[in-house]
């Protein structure tokens, strides 16, 4: 039997004796065999197996090992191990166990499979994750928490943590269970720019295995980033007091502060300001350096000295700040220059219309020098003349007419004013206010024409306004605010360019005018209207219709010439002034149709002759045209049949001879007649004649059959000739015998009558087939 790879056996040795039964094992199972696996570091003298047997006698049994190395049989029963073994060197043995009873020996093997021994303490501890990274601020208080780490070991024993590199030799880390915490050794942040503020830890992590395996080590590395604690205040020196002349240029050094910092980076960068004394920005100080320069002009006349406080501020997010205040004493110089308060110097005045002075401005200009009088001029901008500064005064008023819209509009007047040493020069801006004075005008009312044709988008006419002034109140918009006629739909204007334009299609019979009232807008909303006439001028731009436009119709062929076949062809034009004219085109090609207008009715009548017989309908086109356009009614006219013409019998006279001795039945005469309508001829006798008949059967056919029915005396019978609607014939045939031998020799026939002669009389007279008989 097959375990797993490996191949067991069993062998039963059996001892037989005459007088008793041999042991029988249960284990090992003497069917199956049996395998065993132990671990390749098992003890010696482990038991690995219990034996059992069976003896049928009951005699005591004895168990014992027979072959094999490494194992033995203790007593009572147990396999046990005597010695080491190594997968390494083989990894499978056998062993032969027996059962003795005393008088019978049974064996049995066994075999045994090694597995690899497995270490006590297989895994080592894992930090999850295995790089940390953190960030705390300098300074930060002892047995604050750095970092919290995760080491497991899937034995369960205990994870110790330790630094085992990275921290500095004041040691300012430790481990607190699974915490790095700060110690009281402060961490400073300013001495940390050789390392780039930054501690790399290296943690280990050490199991606690049982005995005798070892302990196994996991690492994980924590990255601590120090943050700066603007933790120290700025100090600030320099002069208390300094001298300037007034007459000191913008940019001059007045003095020099100077500051420090003990923090490192930002936190220890000064930045120095001005922060009191500083009225009119006269000073200002580098943030840098901490020079304080003249920033304005100086007026020992207004201001004799300055109190300037000064103020270093540090960069860190809590800014720190110390100060110091210098006075700066101003030196007199004689150098004040005439100075006007009016600064900037832009003025606007309206446009005028005659020149009547405005004043614009007054000039309020000083001199610090006491005792100084100032004199007022204009140096340029003036070439027109148009404004006047009085010399004593300083006042600017306008010398002459300012339009706005066609001279200038801005004026750049350079005036001076002089103590008689300094003078000041002063540009005013003098702009002119435009003043909407002009009403948009239109020239007078324009009449347009347009056919109705004209598209819509066609451009009509360009009507625009007059209006003198200039922007802003020039024409802004121009509007259609009425038209005549229910027109306004049809217009429209371009607001800026005053074009007119068609906005849908005109119809001359609608409207052959309209009047559109035009409104111009400015910019100061002031307006002017104007009047444009649009005259339609009529185009041929409708197809004449008929209604409706198929007809079918009937017309006997007998109607008169000019009967009517269509009473009103109900044809119109929707252009005024159209006159319709008609034309009839026939299938088959005929003239005997036409239009006939009466009264504006036109209407369709015979115009020759009809007959049935020859054309029994048509097939009409009645065109209709207004000179540019046309349409066409379709006509069918049936032609009805009238029965115009009675039968004609051809000959009209017959002579007919038999013999006495005729059968009845027989036929004596065939007569036939034509109808000029083509009807279906009926024949009949005018009167009755006994012994005769007419063979109906045969009347359709065109012709009739006389026939004999009895014995008749001779005697004259009349035939009546009827019409009918179909042709066909018919024969008289003799139904009876004739015996009579009575009646005159001659007989004479009339039209349409039939003359029976005997035949005795037929052959004893001359003339009995001639054919006034």
């Amino acid at each position: 039997m097959t375990f797993g790879q490996f191949l067991v056996t069993a062998v039963l040795l059996i001892n037989t004796f005459c007088n008793g039964a041999v042991p029988v094992f249960v284990n090992p199972d003497p069917l199956g065999g049996t395998t065993l696996s132990i671990a390749e570091d098992t003890s010696v003298g482990t038991t690995i197996y219990t034996l059992l047997a069976t003896d049928p006698d009951g005699d005591p049994l004895t168990y014992g090992k027979f072959t094999g190395v490494g194992f033995d049989v203790i007593s009572p029963d147990s396999v046990v191990t005597t010695q080491t073994f190594s997968v390494a060197i083989q990894s499978t043995h056998s062993i032969t166990v027996s059962a003795f009873d005393g008088t019978s020996t049974t064996y049995m093997s066994m075999s045994i499979t090694l597995t690899a021994a497995v270490a006590a303490n297989p895994n080592s501890p894992v930090f999850l994750p295995t790089l940390y990274a953190t960030n705390i601020p300098e300074n930060t208080a002892s047995g604050t928490s750095v970092q919290a780490l995760t080491c497991s070991d899937v034995e369960s024993t205990t994870c110790t943590l330790a630094i085992q590199s990275g921290d500095d030799a004041s040691n300012k880390f430790t481990i607190s269970g699974n915490n790095v915490q700060t110690t009281s050794t402060a961490i400073d942040y300013d001495s940390m720019s050789g390392q780039s503020f930054l501690y790399t830890l290296v943690i280990t992590g050490v199991d606690t295995p049982g005995s005798p395996s070892s302990a196994n080590t996991a690492t994980a590395t924590v990255y601590v980033t120090v943050t700066s604690q603007n933790d120290n205040t700025p100090s600030i020196s320099g002069p208390s007091t300094s001298t300037v002349s007034e007459d000191s240029a913008a940019g001059t050094t007045v003095c020099t502060m100077t500051a420090s910092d003990a923090d490192y980076g930002d936190d220890g960068t000064l930045s120095f300001s001005i922060v009191g004394g500083n009225t009119g920005g006269l000073f200002g100080v580098s943030s840098s350096s901490g020079v304080v320069y003249l920033a304005g002009t100086l007026d020992f006349e207004i201001t004799m000295s300055h109190e300037l406080v000064i103020k270093v501020s540090d960069g860190g997010n809590s800014v720190l700040t110390a100060t110091s205040t210098v006075t700066i004493t101003v030196t007199d110089v004689n150098d004040n220059s005439p100075t006007c308060s009016s600064a900037p110097y832009v003025f606007s005045v309206n446009e005028q219309t005659s020149a009547t002075p405005v004043t614009v401005t007054t000039l309020a200009c000083t001199d610090g020098d006491a005792g100084t009088s100032l004199q007022y001029a204009i140096a340029s901008g003036n070439s027109d003349t148009c404004f006047a500064l009085d010399a004593l005064t300083g006042v600017l008023t306008t010398a002459c007419t300012l339009d706005y819209d066609t001279g200038s509009q801005h004026y750049a007047l350079v005036t001076t004013v002089t103590d008689g040493t300094f003078t000041t020069t002063v540009t005013l801006a003098v702009n002119l206010v435009p003043v909407n004075d002009i009403t948009p005008s239109f020239g007078s009312s324009t009449t347009v024409t347009i056919a109705e044709s004209s598209s819509a988008g066609t451009a009509i006419l360009t009507y625009t306004a007059a209006d003198s002034d200039a922007s802003p109140h020039n024409i802004e918009k121009y509007e259609i605010t009425s038209v005549t006629n229910s027109g306004s739909s049809f217009f429209m204007i371009d607001m800026t360019s005053a074009v007119i334009y068609l906005s849908q299609a005109v119809d001359f019979e609608t409207s052959q005018n309209y009047v559109l009232i035009l409104e111009a807008t400015d910019g100061g909303s002031l307006t002017g209207t104007g009047t444009v006439t649009v005259s339609v001028t009529d185009v041929n731009d409708n197809t004449p219709s008929c209604t409706p436009t198929a007809h079918v119709t009937s017309v006997s062929e007998d109607a008169a010439l000019n009967a009517v076949v269509i009473a009103d062809l109900s044809c119109s034009d929707g252009d005024a002034g159209t006159s319709l004219v008609y034309s009839v085109t026939s299938r088959p090609v005929s003239t005997h149709f036409a239009v006939s207008e009466t009264g504006g009715v036109a209407s369709l009548v015979v115009n020759s002759a009809l007959d049935y017989e020859t054309t029994s309908y048509y097939v009409l086109a009645v065109s209709v045209s207004d000179g540019g356009t046309s349409s066409t009614v379709s006509v069918v006219v049936n032609v009805g049949n009238v029965n115009e013409a009675g039968p004609v019998f051809n000959p009209v006279t017959y002579a007919v001879a038999f013999s006495e001795s005729t059968s009845v039945s027989s036929v004596l005469a065939t007569v036939t007649a034509t109808d000029a309508d083509t009807d279906t001829i009926t024949y009949s006798f005018v009167t009755s004649y006994t012994g005769f008949a007419i063979d109906s059967a045969a009347a359709s056919a065109g012709a009739a059959a006389l026939i004999g029915v009895a014995t008749l005396a001779a005697g004259i019978v009349k035939l009546r000739k009827v019409s009918s609607l179909t042709s066909g014939s018919a024969k008289l045939t003799k139904v009876g015998q004739i015996k009579s031998r009575y009646g005159p020799k001659h007989g004479r026939v009339r039209q349409q009558k039939w003359t029976l002669i005997h035949a005795d009389c037929i052959a004893s007279c001359a003339y009995a087939n001639q054919a006034n008989w």
